[in-house]
């Protein structure tokens, strides 16, 4: 049992860390690593009873676990936890370790008394863990810790490297290549272990950052769907007041009793109104087809624009609109977004034409066809996609250069770009989409 006594600065000096940088152990994967940390820091020490080499080894796999927790916290406060935690030990070491307690838990102490002088130890060192963070890190402000922490940390580093040069000095000659060997096999291992524990840490922080684009996606498509419902909450408000101001109009015609100016106020405002708000109301619930909000919000959104706008807006879907799930959404809507501002900025600036948009079946894919009038002679299309080209302004001519970049970086889209008799067509093709009835 005096094995852990031997090892005890290791625990200490480990959950002391933990403690200070507010580890939990709780997670599984923490608690995993913080088994192999503990043996292989372990074996270390007992293999070659060099406490300032595994001290290194251990600093570095808790740097590890730190930042597999702690990945916004600066470095400079973690090596100031960690440089506390050795200060703690110290400590532990200076006043609970007298050499009487050494000599005679290693000579006459039973395996019990070893056992229980372990957990004691440890304890008073989680307790005073607890105490310097709650009464003294609480204290200290942030920068003053990012600042001091390499400081200290490098005056822990310089001694422990100078602690091992001296013992290399005084080892016999004949055991010097002897413990550089097993230090060079300790240090292999070690890099191929940090090594294996880097890239665990590199994927699992790349699911984060999958899933937290992911979440950003679904905010941004809340957000429009959000948009999209106040704004049409405020055509309903613009439509009771109008509809209000007609019946006020109806009702002093019928009071006068005149007919036929009832008749022309109908036939010039009623009448067009009516046709125009029924052909907005049928293109409106037809995008409702479309399974994906992002995707729908982007289309309403810009139908509505361009009917703001004046320009004639054609749609055209049969069956409900089925996106492929596996698409990355992000890069859909920007493309989605680009294509159709292009088309009603063209059609805007001519003062005439129209828009189409047609969602369609071609195979196991979904084709999204958006189509709008274009001026005569139009650049050519090589030209049109030159980074920075632009029939708008110098500086605004970057819709058809992004939008192949993006296109480069999803696989399942493919898009084709055709220029004929006064139209520029985009047609957009989804591997895996559909519609279905």
């Amino acid at each position: 049992m005096f094995y852990l006594i031997v090892i005890s600065n290791i625990f200490q000096i480990f959950f002391s860390f933990i403690l200070l940088d507010q580890i939990s152990l709780k997670k599984r994967t923490n608690l995993i690593v913080s088994v192999f940390i503990l043996f292989l820091v372990s074996s270390v020490h007992l293999n070659l009873r060099l406490a300032s080499l595994d001290e290194l080894v251990l600093s570095a796999l808790l740097l590890t676990i730190s930042f597999m927790n702690h990945q916004r916290q600066a470095v400079g406060v973690t090596l100031f936890h960690l440089s506390f935690a050795f200060i703690v030990q110290n400590l532990a070491v200076f006043l609970l370790s007298p050499s009487a307690v050494l000599f005679y838990i290693a000579t006459q102490a039973s395996e019990f008394v070893i056992f229980l002088y372990f957990l004691f130890t440890l304890f008073m060192v989680v307790l005073a863990s607890l105490a310097i963070r709650r009464f003294v890190f609480t204290r200290l402000p942030q920068k003053w810790q990012q600042y001091s922490g390499p400081i200290l940390f490098m005056l822990f580093f310089t001694n422990k490297v100078y602690a091992l040069y001296q013992y290399l000095l005084a080892s016999p000659a004949e055991t010097q290549f002897d413990t550089l060997i097993k230090m060079f096999v300790i240090t292999l291992v070690f890099v191929v272990t940090l090594g294996g524990i880097s890239i665990y840490i590199f994927s699992n922080n790349q699911k984060l950052a999958f899933a937290t684009r992911e979440k950003v996606i679904e905010q941004r498509a809340m957000q429009l769907y959000i948009d999209e419902i106040s704004k049409q909450n405020e055509e309903i408000n613009q439509f009771r007041h109008d509809y209000l101001n007609i019946l006020s109009s109806l009702e002093s015609y019928l009071e006068e009793g005149d007919l036929q100016a009832l008749t022309v106020y109908y036939q010039q405002t009623i009448q067009p109104t009516r046709t125009l708000f029924l052909a907005n109301a049928s293109k409106l619930s037809a995008l409702q087809k479309i399974d994906h909000p992002a995707i729908r919000g982007i289309f309403m959104t810009k139908l509505l624009l361009a009917q703001e706008k004046g320009i004639s807006v054609h749609l055209e879907m049969t069956g409900k609109i089925i996106f492929p799930k596996h698409v990355f959404d992000l890069n859909l809507i920007r493309i989605l977004g680009i294509l159709l501002d292009n088309a009603i900025e063209e059609v805007d600036a001519l003062g005439k034409g129209e828009l189409a948009v047609a969602f369609f079946q071609e195979k196991d894919a979904l084709v999204i066809l958006i189509q709008n009038t274009v001026r005569n002679p139009v650049e050519p299309l090589y030209q049109l996609k030159k980074q920075g080209f632009s029939t708008k302004g110098k500086g605004r001519g970057y819709g058809l250069s992004t939008v192949d970049e993006l296109m480069s970086q999803t696989s399942d889209l493919l898009l084709e770009t055709t220029i004929s008799q006064h139209l520029f067509v985009q047609k957009l093709t989804l591997l895996g989409g559909g519609t279905s009835a």
